[in-house]
């Protein structure tokens, strides 16, 4: 996925006054007596957020707060920028119950907070348009995490959503277009990772990118109605039986028609990768890998008759059946899929881990058509690396090298000694065998490649020229 670069809101170690439009918001504030300055915040976001015009920016120092409405619209040159500094924490919900509630507005930016515990959802935003929500963790929260009712133009970019105890991590309902849901942690709740659906209108024009969807109570990705979209670089593992990924028709019978589904990793443990059920029609499906990672039954892709209309499907790879078939005899007799492969769940690093980037010299690997790859995969690693795109939506890259620069050097081992010991670890923090952890396997990728003997995690010594003193590029062998 190709990570936007996102320097309009930077958040500011402290509450300095960088213009006479930035207000502050602490634990410590007061809302009768204070002005809203670094040295005397308001309490409580919602007062700030009575106060911020188009243009004006609130931070909020780290603490505990109440929920919040966002009243006002900023404009396309003048948004309004709601911004948390590390640890400012919404742990109750505002007067509807929900964490932040944005509605009726736009040009809205909220980055940085985390929200819990709320008695509907997380974040819910209704007739917005124009709306950006940032780098949020959203957690435990009783309706769920983000909910959006009519909208458009509205991102959910790199945010956390899981947990729930009574819906979806991320939905979206009534008349809604130009959603994008890029980059999102979408995993551990108490209905489905993410649900689209529409209403009198279908959802449309939507980008769906980047995300890593698993371990939902029901289906990990569901379009109902939802038309005209792109669902790419997308992981979904361990999911309901039922289906990962679920494309429908909607309550007013819009079908989900026109959708392009390409270099995802789809990789369940048994039950459906893949359904398009009754006037799924013209979906494309290219790059991807539908991979059953283990259950004895084999995984299959249901593809009601209907949907054979328009359907466009090839260059994917395949363990698992398609209506209980060979997907490659499935293929033949359909006219599809002239150039798929059948793979097996030993292309991944480790899927029992929960690792699903490439092996080298995997069958995925190089084989992936350019004409539908996107520019960059799940991690923002650009493709293709080799002499073609891989399949899924990893690709395969020099094992090693965390800060992606090409060269595997003495600074991608200070990343993985930073690193080391720590969960739920990113490839850019030295994760590379994508078990979520930093260890001691991830520094002998390094030191593979680096080509010598290197301190190992916690005896290191600087020495003052060793960082550019010897760097050996080395590109894959495939």
């Amino acid at each position: 996925m190709t990570r936007l670069l996102y320097t309009v809101l930077l958040i500011l170690p402290t509450c300095a006054l960088v213009s006479a439009s930035t207000y502050c918001v602490s634990p410590s504030g007061n809302d009768t007596s204070g002005d809203g300055s670094p040295s005397n915040p308001w309490l409580t976001l919602q007062n700030a957020s009575l106060k911020a015009l188009a243009g004006d920016t609130v931070i909020a120092a780290p603490g505990n707060y109440l929920g919040f409405r966002v009243y006002n619209s900023g404009t396309a040159d003048a948004w309004i920028n709601f911004i948390a500094q590390p640890g400012a924490t919404i742990t109750a919900g505002d007067n509807w119950n929900d964490g932040i509630t944005v509605g009726s507005v736009s040009y809205v930016r909220i980055s940085g907070f985390g929200v819990s515990n709320a008695r509907s959802y997380g974040v819910r935003i209704y007739s917005a348009q124009h709306i950006e929500m940032t780098d949020l963790a959203v957690d435990s929260n009783a309706s769920g995490g983000f909910s959006i009712q009519t909208g458009s133009d509205v991102t959910i970019r790199h945010c956390t959503a899981r947990n729930t105890t009574g819906g979806a991590g991320i939905s979206a309902s009534g008349t809604c277009s130009g959603l994008n849901l890029l980059g999102n942690s979408v995993y551990g709740n108490s209905a489905q990772g993410v649900v689209l659906s529409g209403s009198s209108s279908p959802v449309t024009g939507c980008r769906i990118e980047g995300n890593s969807i698993h371990d939902n109570t029901q289906t990990g990705l569901q379009l109902n109605g939802v038309q005209n979209s792109v669902l790419q670089n997308n992981l979904l593992y361990r999911c309901n039986p039922t289906a990962c990924v679920l494309l429908a028709k909607d309550g007013s019978g819009n079908a989900s028609s026109g959708n392009a589904i390409v270099n995802n990793t789809i990789a369940p443990y048994g039950g459906t990768l893949l359904k398009l059920d009754v006037g799924s029609v013209n979906t494309r499906l290219y790059n991807n890998l539908f991979v059953d990672t283990g259950s004895s039954t084999p995984a299959d892709i249901s593809i009601d008759s209907s949907c054979m209309a328009g359907l466009a499907s090839d260059y994917n790879g395949y363990f698992c059946t398609i209506a209980n078939q060979n997907p490659l005899q499935w293929g033949q007799a359909t006219g599809l899929d002239a150039h798929s492969i059948l793979c097996s769940k030993d292309v991944f690093v480790n899927a029992a881990g929960s690792g699903f980037g490439l092996q080298p010299h995997s069958a995925a690997v190089n084989v992936a058509s350019s004409l539908y790859a996107p520019a960059d995969d799940i991690l923002s690693h650009t493709r293709p690396v080799g002499s073609g795109p891989d399949l899924g939506a990893y690709e395969l890259v020099l094992l090693g090298d965390a800060n992606n620069d090409g060269v595997v050097n003495f600074k991608d081992y200070l990343r993985v000694e930073s690193g080391f010991g720590r969960s739920g670890a990113s490839w850019e923090c030295g994760d590379f065998n994508g078990d979520g952890a930093v260890s001691y396997a991830d520094y002998l990728c390094v030191e593979s490649a680096f080509g010598q003997n290197i301190p190992e995690p916690t005896t290191l010594v600087l020495l003052a020229t060793a960082g550019g003193a010897i760097v050996r590029r080395r590109r894959r062998a495939v």
